[in-house]
C-alpha cells in the first residue's frame, strides 16, 4: 500500500511540473522572509520598542534564542511555511508538500549535516544527537504536518459537519 502512495505522489508531481516548481518557490520564499526578516526581527522585539519609546518589555521579554523558545517560534514559521506550500497546491498538496520538505533536506539540512554528523561519530556526543532529533521533529516535520494535515482540516471538518447534519432527528432536536 505505501508503495502505491509514493508511486502516485511522484506522478503527481512528474504531471504537474508548473505547480511543483510554484510550490517549491513559495516555499523557499515564505523561509527567506520568516527566517531572514521576521526572525531576526523578532529576537531584538524588546529593544525596537525600547528604542521607539513604545514600552520597556526587556525585563520579562524572552529570549528567543532559547532553546524552547526557538523549537516554538520555529516550529510556527516551519509549519506557516507547510501551510502556506499546502495551499497553494490544494489539489495536490501531499506531493507538494513533500516535494517541498524534501528539497528543504537536501538543499538547507544535508550539507551542515553530514559534516557535523561525521565528526560527532563516537562517544560522548550524545547531546548533539539529542540536539538533532530535536530540530527534525519540531522544526522539519511541522512543514509536513502543517502542510498536509492543517489545509486538509477544513475540508474534512465541512464533510464532517455535512454528515452530522443529515443524520439528525427531523424535529431538529
Amino acid at each position: 500500500m505505501p508503495t502505491v502512495s509514493v508511486a502516485t505522489w511522484l506522478k503527481d508531481i512528474r504531471d504537474n511540473p508548473g505547480l511543483a516548481v510554484r510550490s517549491a518557490a513559495v516555499g523557499w520564499i515564505a523561509l527567506w522572509v520568516l527566517w531572514g526578516v521576521v526572525a531576526p526581527w523578532l529576537v531584538r522585539f524588546d529593544d525596537w520598542l525600547f528604542v521607539r519609546g513604545v514600552a520597556d518589555i526587556r525585563d520579562f521579554w524572552p529570549d528567543p534564542r532559547a532553546p524552547f523558545f526557538h523549537f516554538l517560534i520555529g516550529g510556527g514559521f516551519n509549519a506557516a511555511v507547510g501551510w502556506f506550500v499546502g495551499r497553494v497546491a490544494r489539489d495536490h498538496q501531499t506531493p507538494m508538500v513533500l516535494l517541498f520538505f524534501v528539497s528543504v533536506l537536501v538543499i538547507s539540512d544535508l550539507p551542515r549535516f553530514v559534516p557535523a554528523a561525521l565528526a560527532a561519530l563516537g562517544p560522548g556526543h550524545g547531546r548533539f544527537w539529542g540536539i538533532v532529533v530535536l530540530d527534525f521533529v519540531f522544526l522539519r516535520l511541522s512543514i509536513v504536518a502543517a502542510g498536509i494535515g492543517g489545509v486538509g482540516g477544513r475540508r474534512a471538518l465541512a464533510s464532517l459537519k455535512k454528515r452530522r447534519g443529515s443524520q439528525r432527528c427531523p424535529t431538529g432536536a
